[in-house]
């Protein structure tokens, strides 16, 4: 067997090459399905956000203990803010009770988690809550700010 020429070796096996080339047109020739629909019936999101420091939230300063946030951020002026921001007449509490929201004390994560009949809904929701609850204690710590601010300047006076 002669290995050097390797078109005498195509030659040998021509019965091989045709086989493989009549195999590789007649998967070609397979026409696509005309539409793809979508398996999944249900579409979960998940937002997930970090708190910078955990240490930070332990102490008497701190405005907010992680163990509120799931309540805060499914209860009272987030839901409606996330009702406002979704321009939607549904209910805020309809809204809320469509969101998982818990704190991992391990790595400081606050994750938002929906279930949704879409995607599109999933991921809306999910980060409508997020965005919602990072303003609604942003505005929250600055207000407590300007009041401890207030007092101590009274007490100076």
């Amino acid at each position: 067997m002669d290995n050097n020429n390797p078109l005498a070796a195509v030659r040998r096996r021509w019965w091989l090459v045709a086989l493989l080339g009549a195999a590789g047109a007649a998967i070609v020739a397979v026409p696509e399905p005309a539409s793809v629909e979508e398996q999944a019936s249900t579409f979960i999101a998940t937002h997930t956000m970090l708190l910078n420091d955990p240490a930070a939230t332990q102490t008497a300063q701190g405005a907010v203990s992680p163990s509120q946030i799931p309540l805060l951020a499914t209860t009272g002026e987030v839901p409606a803010r996330v009702a406002e921001a979704l321009d939607t007449d549904e209910n805020p509490a309809t809204l809320a009770s469509q969101m998982q929201v818990n704190f991992d004390f391990n790595t400081g994560a606050l994750i938002f988690t929906t279930t949704q009949t879409s995607a599109a809904r999933a991921e809306e929701l999910a980060d409508a809550f997020a965005d919602a609850t990072n303003a609604y204690f942003g505005e929250r710590q600055d207000q407590l700010f300007e009041e401890r601010l207030g007092a101590s300047i009274l007490r100076l006076a």
